[in-house]
């Protein structure tokens, strides 16, 4: 988990300061490393968590080599070194081992149309600065989450809200509540659909992407849309059903475990993550580490379900016991995380 921020404005000439806030506000999601690149009205922002290339190399913003294109990105691109290769074989030369340089490259010969080959999760946001103008996408069902706040002439993204605020603060920008998104607030903890809490304010959705130029949205659009992608009928027999559900899930977990950092299971006992647990631990050659949370005398503890799976597949097992006094105590910390 990465943090990215950063604006797109003529009203902002090359003040760092609340650049360098927002970063400060989202140092949890990437105690690694932070950085920034600004130029006049454009400014990019990273705090890293390290997973693909441990090195200084990694970090980000990214220039590529020809010194055109700059990118800052949460997330991981699966298929990255496949990816990888393709462009090696293609003339494209890398200084990292990173998926970040990947997608540069890839971007770099393909434009926007890279989204179509990235298996991942991501959000990305790249300038191009020979035709002055910001693209930034989010992954095909959202898992890396993507906000953006559009006035007159300011245009900002990030990975969480609260980025935004020494931008809202430096050039006084209007920062209302929106009202209409309350109750549905209040009901579910949640706002449906691309409305928050702020005026002004948007959650980038699921496999869209926005390019801009002189501070005009010049393109808005869906670029995966999952309905069409699930119209085609397949006659198969139970059997063949559960052979390629099998695959797909030893695939899946065989390329979330491409990591250079140590790789750790979130075990609940339950189903998918002790499929995920039994999975990892045919492939991985040290015993995988799994974490559990437990509850003291509570219906709702299921460690003799975690326990058994740990066990059963010789984990190196680590459980955490939520207690009240332990709950109130990181409640505050998960609502500012959030």
């Amino acid at each position: 988990m990465c943090g990215i921020v950063g604006f797109f404005s003529p009203r902002h000439q090359g003040n760092s300061k609340p650049l360098i806030e927002g970063l400060e506000l989202l140092k949890h999601r990437g105690p690694n490393d932070s950085g920034f690149w600004l130029r006049d009205n454009v400014g990019l922002g990273s705090t890293r968590l390290s997973i693909q290339d441990l090195s200084s190399k990694g970090k980000m913003p990214m220039n590529s080599q020809c010194g055109r294109y700059v990118i800052t990105y949460n997330g991981e691109i699966y298929n990255f070194k496949k990816i990888r290769k393709s462009l090696i074989n293609k003339g494209l030369c890398f200084k990292t081992k990173t998926d970040t340089e990947v997608i540069l490259n890839l971007y770099k010969i393909k434009g926007e149309k890279c989204l179509d080959q990235l298996n991942g999760m991501f959000s990305i946001a790249i300038y191009d600065k020979e035709k002055k103008s910001l693209f930034i996408a989010r992954d095909r069902y959202g898992i890396k989450p993507l906000y953006y706040y559009k006035s007159n002439d300011f245009f900002l993204f990030a990975s969480e809200i609260k980025a935004f605020i020494p931008f809202v603060k430096f050039h006084k920008l209007s920062w209302e509540i929106e009202q209409n998104a309350i109750s549905e607030q209040l009901l579910f903890r949640y706002n449906s659909g691309d409305i928050t809490l702020v005026k002004n304010c948007k959650r980038l959705l699921p496999g869209h992407r926005i390019i801009l130029k002189n501070n005009n949205i010049i393109n808005f659009n869906h670029y995966y849309k999952l309905i069409e992608n699930r119209k085609k009928s397949y006659n198969r027999s139970f059997k063949e059903s559960i052979n390629l559900l099998e695959r797909k899930l030893k695939k899946s977990v065989k390329y979330r475990l491409i990591s250079d950092a140590p790789v750790g299971i979130a075990l609940s006992g339950g189903l998918d993550s002790s499929i995920v647990t039994a999975l990892a631990s045919q492939r991985l050659k040290n015993n995988p580490k799994t974490f559990s949370i437990t509850f003291n005398k509570n219906k709702l503890d299921e460690s003799k379900y975690s326990d058994f799976i740990a066990k059963k597949y010789e984990t190196s097992h680590h459980k955490i016991l939520l207690t009240k006094k332990n709950f109130f105590k990181l409640l505050p910390k998960c609502v500012w995380f959030n």
